[in-house]
Parts: structure tokens; sequence; C-alpha cells
């Protein structure tokens, strides 16, 4: 599959939040670099991860701003657009509340492509981006 066609499925997917759909798209064996310094495994943890980053924001989408492909690597600049509508688990163990605030998290994905899965990838985005958005900075 080519480096526009797989974007487009990942983002197709991510965008109707089919965690299942997700995880069968990367790689068992694919290593996934999230900021923090976390390193996930496979399809499993990787759509664990996209879960549980989004459930705070059940409108959560994905827009893709600009794509780069070559070879059998992807690059995306992309935005998370999200309404606050559930509670969000913040640092130091503090939970807030539901703010209704819309949300545009800026990010870079860089992802490889291994036949018809994604393998490994690399995500970059501020952590605390979210935070200030919701008025907590």
């Amino acid at each position: 599959m080519n480096g526009h066609d797989m974007l487009r499925k990942v983002v197709a997917i991510y965008n109707r939040h089919d965690w299942d759909a997700l995880a069968r798209l990367w790689a068992e064996d694919a290593e996934c670099r999230v900021p923090g310094g976390k390193v996930l495994r496979g399809g499993r943890e990787w759509a664990s991860y996209s879960r549980e980053t989004i459930l705070p924001f059940s409108d959560a989408r994905v827009l893709v701003h600009q794509a780069i492909v070559e070879g059998n690597a992807v690059v995306q600049e992309s935005s998370l657009i999200a309404t606050h509508d559930g509670p969000l688990q913040a640092p130091y163990g503090r939970v807030v509340e539901p703010t209704g605030r819309r949300l545009v998290i800026p990010y870079v994905e860089i992802f490889r492509i291994e036949g018809d899965l994604v393998g490994d990838t690399h995500l970059y985005f501020d952590p605390a981006e979210p935070m200030r958005q919701i008025g907590l900075s």
C-alpha cells in the first residue's frame, strides 16, 4: 500500500474511533514512541494509547494539514480537533471535569509502512497544550 493511501486509511479509522481496526493496522513488532519517552509495542498498545488519549474528547477528529511520503516513510503534520466533554486525568492525580472548550492540538507523526501494515511510529506533540487550551496553565 502506498503512503498516501495508508495515511488516508489510518485517519479514517482513527476518526471513526475504531480501536480494533487501528490495532490490526499496526505491525505486532512496531515500536511506537510517544511524548514522555514512552515506547509502545505493537497495534494493541498503540490503539489503547490512542483510545485513552481521547477519552475526554468524544468528538475527536484528525485533520491532516500536509503529508510527505518518501519510499515507505510517511510524515504528517496534523491537528487533533476535539471538544473537552469528559473527565480528563491531569498531572498529579487531578481530574478536570468537562469544560466544553474546543481544542486544536497540533502534532507530527512519522511512520514506516511494512507491506499492508504500519510499522515503527513516532508521535510528537506538546503534552501541556491540551491543559493550556482548557485553561489549566
